[in-house]
This record gives C-alpha cells, sequence and structure tokens, in this order.
C-alpha cells in the first residue's frame, strides 16, 4: 500500500487513475511485486485516511526521500532538454527571402 502511495505521488496520479495505471503499466506492476490484483482506489484513499487520522501520513514519503518530509518535492520535468558540451544543440539560422 505505501509503494501505492509512492506512485501516486512520484506521477501525480487520483486514486482512480492510480488503479488503472496499476493494473495497466508493466513497470507499476514490477515495483508493486507483481500483484495479482493491486486494491481499487477506495481501498487506497481509507488507507492514506488511516494514515492521516494517525499523524503517520507524511511518514512514506518521508523516507522514500530520504530526508526532512517538510521539504518540497521534487517537480516532475517533462519536454526539457539538456545538452552536454559534446552534444551541442544545431545552430538554426535566419532564412532571409530572395
Amino acid at each position: 500500500m505505501v509503494k501505492l502511495l509512492v506512485l501516486q505521488q512520484w506521477y501525480g496520479l487520483s486514486d482512480p487513475e492510480l488503479e488503472k495505471q496499476a493494473l495497466n503499466r508493466l513497470d507499476f506492476q514490477h515495483f508493486l511485486g507483481w500483484p495479482e490484483q493491486p486494491p481499487d482506489y477506495s481501498t487506497v484513499w481509507q488507507f492514506r485516511e488511516r494514515l492521516a487520522s494517525t499523524g503517520r501520513h507524511e511518514e512514506p514519503t518521508q523516507a522514500m526521500r530520504g530526508g526532512d518530509a517538510r521539504k518540497r518535492p521534487r517537480e516532475p520535468r517533462d519536454g526539457i532538454f539538456f545538452f552536454s558540451p559534446h552534444n551541442k544543440p544545431p545552430v538554426i539560422t535566419r532564412c532571409e527571402k530572395t
């Protein structure tokens, strides 16, 4: 269950979307240990609510980060390219009409 919460936070998924992705994605299934049937979204919600009621809802994310749970989690970055000195971006020149 804790691994499901970790995946949910990493990918920013809602409870129903988490259930759907856990059923369909092989990388999620591998991370979860290949369960026969992952828990449904209401079970995930109830587990998270139970953690929150005991005040232990920060512990799973704190353990995964290895530090202070109050730090802001990293945001996922899509569509950003990083170039190394060996892989320089192409130079785009302006075409002039003739």
